[in-house]
């Protein structure tokens, strides 16, 4: 065993029930583990600091990604395999509750459109639209660089300003709905911060916090949160 391995081990047992989280740097040939902030509020999922990454990028090359699974299997979840694959590094699991590693590397890993599991930045309700265009309609939509957590994105929504640089206009009241128009939702927040896609026959398809991708009837509660409706002419 490597000595971040071990490092790495002591912290999980610490921070245990809370996933731990930190990063393999090459420092002049050799491997070192430096143990970063998980900042998730989410006790079972990991977000590291980006001040610390900047940071460990000046102690050298960045080689790898542990986090631990404090409650279960070392064995990747889909969404480790997603932000894997985003990250084009190599990750490493530990399981205290087991003993054991898993690791996993970037190999052109790509979830299913439906239920996918719920990743902000990577697989949230915004990269569901974008991924339903590109694979129904064959149309490439811009993407934004999100803020650093869904928090501070609901303080500040993008969509409703974005919209027509994104190739959209907006619908009028009359107008009958069409395959392929993205309705922009208050989905249980005040302010417009949600997007589905109208797939026909009284049916949206959308991507909402904490849960699966799916397709769902547009029923009077998803119709009373929707707050514009656009469709794509560009």
């Amino acid at each position: 065993m490597k000595q971040w391995q071990q490092i790495a081990i002591r912290n999980s047992k610490v921070d245990s029930p809370r996933e731990t989280c930190g990063l393999i740097v090459n420092r002049k040939g050799k491997e070192i583990y430096i143990s970063c902030l998980n900042i998730s509020k989410d006790e079972d999922n990991f977000i590291i600091n980006p001040d610390q990454y900047a940071a460990c990028e000046k102690e050298g090359q960045i080689i790898g990604i542990f986090h631990s699974h404090p409650k279960g299997s070392s064995q990747p979840s889909d969404a480790d395999k997603i932000s894997c694959e985003a990250s084009k590094l190599p990750w490493y699991i530990y399981s205290p509750l087991e003993n054991t590693w898993s690791e996993i590397k970037p190999s052109g890993y790509k979830p299913s459109l439906y239920g996918r599991p719920w990743i902000w930045g990577l697989t949230d309700c915004y990269s569901f639209v974008r991924d339903w265009y590109k694979e129904v309609k064959n149309i490439k939509l811009k993407d934004y660089k999100r803020s650093l957590t869904p928090d501070e994105f609901l303080e500040n929504p993008l969509f409703e300003g974005l919209a027509c640089s994104a190739g959209f206009r907006e619908l009028q009241y009359n107008e009958s709905p069409e395959k392929g128009d993205v309705y922009l939702m208050k989905l249980l927040h005040p302010k417009p911060s949600h997007v589905a896609v109208y797939v026909g026959h009284g049916n949206i398809a959308h991507h909402c916090n904490e849960r699966l991708s799916c397709i769902e009837p547009y029923t009077e509660f998803y119709i009373r949160c929707t707050h514009r409706r656009y469709r794509y002419v560009n």
